[in-house]
């Protein structure tokens, strides 16, 4: 009776062995093509931006040439369509949150005396007015 305890024992333990290998054979080879997936689509020069703001709401803006042209996207069945152009203004706000959150953590915090903190501020669309 022990032998066959340990028998059946051996087995489970075998086909859980077994079955783990394949799960993680899988999902190395899953994550193996879902990066071979967007190094292409990097390769390809598709870019897209989402987010909210003040100003426009929820966006979801795409560019297919590296980001020389965006635009905007809407929900569809299958994915997203292209309803127009993005609004270049809002292009460059974005991309200037971005330069400003990147000189805030090089540099430290904002410093309204300091006139490149005041452009960067200016790029991300903030009016600094002195009194």
């Amino acid at each position: 009776m022990f032998g066959f305890i340990l028998y059946c024992f051996t087995l489970a333990a075998a086909t859980i062995v077994v079955a783990w290998a394949l799960t993680e054979r899988h999902v190395h080879k899953h994550n193996a093509e879902v990066r071979l997936q967007e190094i292409n689509r990097l390769r390809s020069g598709y870019m897209h931006l989402i987010g909210t703001s003040a100003s426009k709401g929820s966006y979801h803006y795409v560019s297919l040439d590296s980001g020389q042209h965006w635009y905007n996207t809407e929900p569809s069945g299958d994915g997203h369509k292209i309803v127009g152009k993005a609004d270049p203004k809002h292009i460059e706000e974005i991309f200037g949150w971005e330069d400003l959150g990147n000189y805030v953590i090089k540099n430290g915090p904002i410093d309204l005396s300091d006139p490149v903190c005041v452009d960067k501020l200016s790029a991300a669309g903030i009016k600094v007015v002195s009194e």
